[in-house]
């Protein structure tokens, strides 16, 4: 239960930081191409950089669906445990509303 919590987060935080490196490496690339490009005589055209978004954004949507996937289960883990919490001492679920409101 509390494996599957940890999983989520910690897939949550790759997902984020695979974002922000992908704008980091890719805005870097840009610059460097245009000004090549513009200054120094480079062929290639600036627009290569964005080639990195295929291997970012792989990484991106796997590390997502990790964490929504942990999340999930750990969501139906808890919803489980409440369930068999209840059934092991169904004395504790009231037989009717005013059972409630008069404690």
């Amino acid at each position: 239960m509390k494996k599957n919590k940890i999983l989520a987060i910690t897939f949550t935080i790759l997902a984020l930081l695979v974002t922000h490196l992908a704008c980091i490496i890719i805005t870097h690339d840009y610059v460097q191409g245009y000004y090549a490009a513009k200054y120094m005589g480079a062929s290639a055209p600036a627009e290569l950089a964005f080639l990195w978004l295929i291997p970012f954004g792989f990484g991106t949507l796997l590390f997502t669906m990790l964490a929504i996937s942990f999340y999930l289960k750990y969501k139906m883990s808890l919803v489980q445990h409440d369930k068999s919490s209840t059934l092991k001492n169904p004395t504790n679920i009231p037989e009717s509303i005013d059972e409630n409101t008069k404690k």
